[in-house]
């Protein structure tokens, strides 16, 4: 049987985009932590060389394993995809990415990954998960490598640290974590899901990827919150116009209009309510 993607009609390494900023990136300027789309699926350039879809090029770089495939100059967009009828699709769609909408801060980001080598990329970000920030001692390896002083690049680092909290709390906040709420989520996450949270931001600095904050604040308001702080369930729903109260037993039970007594949970997980607001 044929690998996926070995007779594509399309360039897989025209695919090529920034493994961390998602900026496309030309041929001879591929690096192992890049990525490409085999078949339709995100992988990176290291794994598709080790499959056979693209090789080391002469010239810097990587090439098609196969010589340019030519289908379609695929900078810009990725491969059809079979979901959407064949239409053409942003290859920032794909995999959960979602990119910094902070310009400044996106900008920064591509300086950042430009320049930087991967092992730095990655001590860094190891650093801001495991321990909350960066040392000085990386701080100087990428003033040097952006050519600034180290005052320059802890600001712009900083700046950049910002863009990243401003993403996530916008993505927090459609969940419902906002206000009073956040810092008990915050408190939450940090003592009975420290591993998870620590994942959840390794995959937003390395992927885009933020549905690991989606999911903690859902099991959050499934499970933590109504054990906690019932109270402010029972305000939430108030403030939107239901009946709600806490039985001797400790459940919330909600009178939702069009679909009378529901005991909270119930309610949230078959969605006729969501986290944020209960609407």
């Amino acid at each position: 049987m044929d690998r996926p993607g070995a007779h594509a009609d399309y360039s897989v390494i025209g695919t090529a985009r920034n493994g961390w900023s998602r900026t496309p990136v030309a041929p001879h300027e591929v690096k192992d932590s890049d990525v490409v789309y085999v078949g339709g699926v995100e992988t990176s350039v290291k794994v598709a060389a080790s499959m056979g879809f693209i090789r080391p090029s002469a010239v810097g770089g990587y090439e098609d394993a196969g010589g340019s495939l030519g289908k379609p100059e695929a900078t810009t967009v990725a491969p059809e995809d079979p979901d959407r009828g064949g239409e053409e699709v942003d290859m920032t769609e794909r995999g959960g990415f979602e990119a910094l909408e902070d310009v400044e801060a996106r900008g920064i980001l591509e300086e950042v990954t430009s320049v930087a080598s991967t092992d730095d990329v990655h001590a860094a970000i190891n650093e801001v998960v495991d321990q909350g920030g960066l040392s000085e001692k990386s701080i100087g390896r990428m003033a040097a490598s952006m050519g600034i002083t180290e005052e320059e690049a802890a600001d712009k680092l900083e700046r950049l640290n910002a863009g990243y909290t401003a993403q996530r709390n916008k993505v927090l906040e459609a969940e419902g974590i906002a206000d009073e709420v956040a810092d008990q989520f915050w408190h939450w996450a940090a003592t009975m899901r420290a591993r998870e949270g620590a994942d959840a931001l390794r995959k937003q600095f390395t992927n885009g990827n933020l549905d690991g904050f989606r999911g903690l604040a859902r099991e959050f308001y499934r499970d933590a919150l109504p054990a906690t702080s019932p109270e402010v369930i029972v305000q939430a729903a108030e403030d939107s116009g239901m009946d709600a109260w806490v039985t001797r037993e400790g459940r919330i039970i909600l009178d939702i209009p069009g679909h009378g007594q529901l005991e909270y949970n119930s309610a949230l997980n078959s969605g006729i309510i969501g986290t944020p607001r209960f609407q």
